[in-house]
């Protein structure tokens, strides 16, 4: 039997040897493994609020989709209106197919482009077709602040922790309701900007985004969300941290995932939701898990991974961002319609350079529509009560206007909670048994139940107040022993400040103090919601205390130090104090609501008295921390899918991959590649394949149906890989690199893989190459990318260039590589065997796979899984050696090069 043959048995052999007895990977999903979870040093974990047993099955939950785009060009006109001319009619006609998937479009402006598009109306008629839209139900509008002219000149770039409240706000309130100079920036006009330039043109805004004191932390807080309430009194809805930008580093992602951690106790919450400065906010995909937002125009691949990756046993909101600006703008680190227009307000229109190509444009149409179609007929039949929702379902999910009024007893809960779960500082959050409300709650709900007097005898609710601060972490020095009266008479004092206000003024009146004046002395905020929970609960069971003795409590929860990490002004003290979970309900005429896990909370005593002397009896003592339950995880990288039809996750992995790269023979290449497919497709055993844009255009060029089965195939992913002659792609860096400094180091490299390159003199042309045409060809960024120079600086600019172009993962050659190892901000692929099929030719499948599977086993560290990698390259079917390395490697090592040997 031939070569070629021989190698194909084996691999077919090792297909369906391994299909049988192991877990296979491919792009797209996490898997849970029995691992420990890491915890943050020396913090409190709150007292779970336990899961209570109402029956349901752990069925995977609904799934609800958020569509949504931000606009985000003013300059490019009639590329940007083509994304509603196009869209709309095509979103109306899937509303009227699908009403039970209750679609709905969010256009979210910034206030520059709304006003654009209404001036070009009677030309292009575009605001007539939205708001057309609008009255059908079909669109409704928002306001994206984040990308208004300009980023250097504006009133944020003033800011900082000295800044005053009346400061932010007043600067706030300029910025979000001027109208500003579109290239240049600042105020030409104090209103018809901004948020008004949407409300005026386009009609009621739903939603607001982007309005960041500080942008690279994407702190909106609440000199923000206040200011914004100038606009829209009533607004509820934001988005949170975003997947993108500089939330695309480990760094930042891990820090809003530990703060996450904290704000998702139960499975009837997600971390793709949650509350901050009185407004529900929707994330970037859910950073506990490692997924990211569904970007439709990367095709229907990458919705499947990105869902995949989701905790399914909670309910999630998915932000999906249809019609985004790189429909038509290339990819590429630092290139936007605003990053360029404000760089060059002369002529701000994006170059042709910078533009995609129309047939690049018309696929990235194409693949959001097919993705739209993905999630309507496959991804909703499939999950049950999945469906998308607006910005008012939103809100009906988590605070239905049962959430603002709440009981005697629903508040006494609070208290209770509050007071078994204190430690040496406040808890993140409490709860009285059904849902989840904020320190800020607990403080004016407590001021104004305790001024209502005798709290059984009324009986009447109280209206959730909206509220403000505190501003300062005023730790308390020592206890402080008070009255039960005096604490009665604080409150009183204070009830008349959480009215409902008359009108907006720049500081509100319900504004919570960092520190109070009392005859005993100074309290802190903190101390005065502790004891006034102690009032309320003993008046509630009716056996009053005569005094409470306040302890010396730290003023802020954990989630502020997590807060401080991922970065915020001085301010972010009232946001601490804002934090609350989201219970995600079902929405409006959903049929079929999530299974319920209703938490509850510490309860009532009814054995134990509550607190009745001085002080504060055992009975209320802090318990000893509890771990959360059910959070014994680690989370595989983003890239890496699991397959559901194991009962349970086995220990060993493996990683089937093809390196493609003999250009000498582009034929038996493309025929070798087509089988390998065809054998992977019958075994339904995923493989990932790594091209080289080399290989990418001659397929493109000479076979275009086998470049669209890699871009179909359901068993294949697409990855990347260099070879020469780039300079980094091997140890002979002959075009000096490494003497480069890091900059341009770094642009020699992003140069490199945005152009391809002549391959006799080694120098980038003006043709698109590299990565990103890879990327381009395919529909997606490849997952992994990877350039082994064998040089840490080369290397690690290639990193950095990759993870810039999307990359998610690199791979590393010579060692063992455990499951989560990162480099330079890419993961890096697991790996404890390199098990090359070309060495074993001649062997049989289950005694080579034996081998290496013990080998594997034999590197294992700890409970962690092992994976074997099983390689091969395009060249190894049909030449003893690479044509890469017989021109670039063996023969000539600068320069010019002969490609015809």
């Amino acid at each position: 039997m031939s070569r070629p043959l021989l190698l194909l048995a084996l691999m077919l052999s090792m297909l369906l040897f391994t299909g049988n007895a192991f877990a296979h990977f491919v792009p797209g999903n996490t898997v849970n493994s029995a691992a420990p979870e890491t915890k943050l040093a020396a913090q409190h974990t709150p007292t779970p609020v336990p899961q209570a047993d109402s029956g349901a099955t752990a069925s995977e939950q609904p799934l609800y989709f958020f569509l949504f785009t931000h606009t985000e060009d003013p300059f490019n006109y009639e590329l940007s209106e083509e994304r509603y001319v196009r869209f709309v009619p095509e979103v109306e006609e899937r509303a009227a197919t699908h009403p039970d998937a209750h679609l709905t479009w969010t256009i979210m402006f910034q206030g520059s482009d709304a006003q654009v598009v209404a001036d070009r109306n009677p030309q292009t008629g575009v605001v007539d077709l939205l708001r057309a839209a609008n009255q059908a139900g079909v669109v409704e509008f928002g306001y994206h602040a984040h990308h208004d002219p300009t980023y250097l000149n504006r009133p944020q770039t003033g800011f900082s922790n000295d800044s005053s409240w009346e400061e932010l706000v007043n600067g706030m309130v300029d910025w979000l309701g001027c109208v500003k100079d579109v290239t240049r920036g600042g105020c030409i006009a104090p209103t018809g900007g901004g948020i008004s330039a949407v409300l005026d043109n386009f009609g009621p805004v739903q939603a607001v985004s982007g309005a960041f004191l500080q942008s690279d932390v994407a702190y909106e807080g609440g000199p923000t969300s206040y200011a914004v309430t100038k606009f829209l009194p009533d607004r509820l809805v934001g988005f949170g941290y975003p997947d993108h930008g500089p939330f695309a580093s480990d760094q930042k992602r891990a820090a809003v995932a530990a703060l996450m951690e904290r704000l998702t106790p139960t499975t009837e919450t997600s971390s793709t939701v949650f509350w901050a400065d009185n407004v529900i906010k929707m994330t970037g995909g859910s950073p506990i898990d490692g997924t990211r937002g569904i970007d439709p125009l990367r095709g229907p691949r990458y919705a499947q991974g990105m869902l995949a990756g989701l905790d399914r046993s909670r309910p999630n909101v998915v932000l999906t961002g249809l019609a985004s600006k790189y429909l038509y703008t290339k990819q590429l680190p630092q290139n936007s319609p605003t990053i360029y227009g404000y760089a060059h307000p002369d002529s701000p229109q994006l170059p042709p350079e910078l533009l995609n190509s129309p047939a690049e444009k018309e696929r990235f149409y194409q693949q959001s529509l097919d993705t739209l179609d993905y999630l309507l007929d496959e991804v909703l039949p499939a999950n049950p009560g999945s469906r998308f929702i607006d910005s008012a379902d939103l809100v009906q999910m988590v605070a239905p206007p049962p959430y603002w009024s709440l009981s005697p007893g629903q508040i006494a809960a609070l208290a209770h909670w509050a007071l078994a779960n204190w430690t040496d500082r406040p808890p993140d959050w409490v709860s009285d048994g059904t849902d989840y409300y904020s320190l800020r709650d607990l403080f004016t709900l407590l001021v104004l139940a305790l001024a209502q007097g005798d709290v059984r005898a009324s009986g009447e609710k109280i209206s959730l107040p909206t509220a403000y601060g505190p501003l300062e972490a005023a730790d308390a020095a020592g206890e402080i022993t008070l009255s039960r009266q005096a604490i009665v008479a604080l409150a009183t004092q204070l009830a008349p400040d959480f009215a409902p206000e008359p009108g907006w003024q720049v500081t509100p009146r319900a504004m919570i103090q960092p520190v109070y004046a009392t005859a005993a002395g100074r309290i802190t905020a903190a101390q005065l919601s502790y004891g006034m929970a102690a009032v309320y609960a003993a008046d509630y069971a009716g056996t009053p205390v005569a005094s409470v003795t306040l302890p010396a409590t730290q003023a802020m929860p954990v989630t502020y130090d997590l807060l401080r990490q991922i970065g915020c002004l001085a301010t972010c003290t009232g946001t601490a104090w804002s934090f609350k979970p989201a219970r995600l309900q079902a929405p409006p005429s959903s049929s079929t609501p999530p299974a319920t896990s209703t938490p509850t909370s510490t309860p009532l005593p009814t054995s134990t008295s509550p607190p009745t002397a001085t002080p504060l009896p055992t009975s209320t003592a802090t318990p000893s921390p509890t771990p959360a339950a059910g959070k014994a995880t680690i989370w595989l990288p983003s890239i890496i899918a699991r397959r559901p039809a194991f009962p349970s996750q086995p220990a060993v992995y493996t990683l089937f991959s093809i390196n493609v790269q003999d250009f000498s023979y582009p034929a038996q290449s493309a025929a070798v590649l087509d089988r390998i497919i065809g054998l992977h497709e019958a075994t339904q055993v995923p493989v990932d394949i790594y091209l080289t844009d080399t290989m990418a255009q001659i397929y493109a060029d000479q076979y275009p149906d086998l470049l669209t089965r890699l871009r179909t195939s359901p068993v294949v992913a697409i990855s990347y890989h260099t070879r020469p002659p780039r300079p980094y792609a091997g140890p002979n860096d002959w075009l000096g690199l490494g003497r480069m400094a890091a900059d341009e180091r770094y642009q020699t490299i992003l140069r490199y893989e945005t152009h391809a390159v002549d391959p006799v003199t080694g120098q980038t042309t003006a043709a698109p190459g590299g990565y990103q045409y890879v990327a381009d060809v395919i529909g997606y960024p490849p997952y992994a990318a990877s350039a082994s120079s064998g040089k840490p600086n080369l290397t690690a600019a290639a990193d950095r260039v990759f993870h810039d172009l999307g990359a998610q993962m690199t791979v590393s050659h010579g060692g063992t590589v455990t499951l989560g190892a990162r480099r330079d901000g890419l993961l890096l692929r697991p790996e404890q065997v390199d098990d090359r099929l070309f060495e074993h030719v001649g062997e049989q499948a289950d005694t080579a796979f034996e081998e290496a599977l013990a080998q594997a086993l034999a590197a294992q560290q700890g409970d962690a899984p092992v994976f074997i990698g099983i390689k091969m390259h395009d060249n190894d079917f049909f030449a003893m050696q690479s044509a890469w390395v017989t021109v670039y490697v063996q023969g000539r090592k600068r320069p010019p090069w002969d490609v015809s040997q």
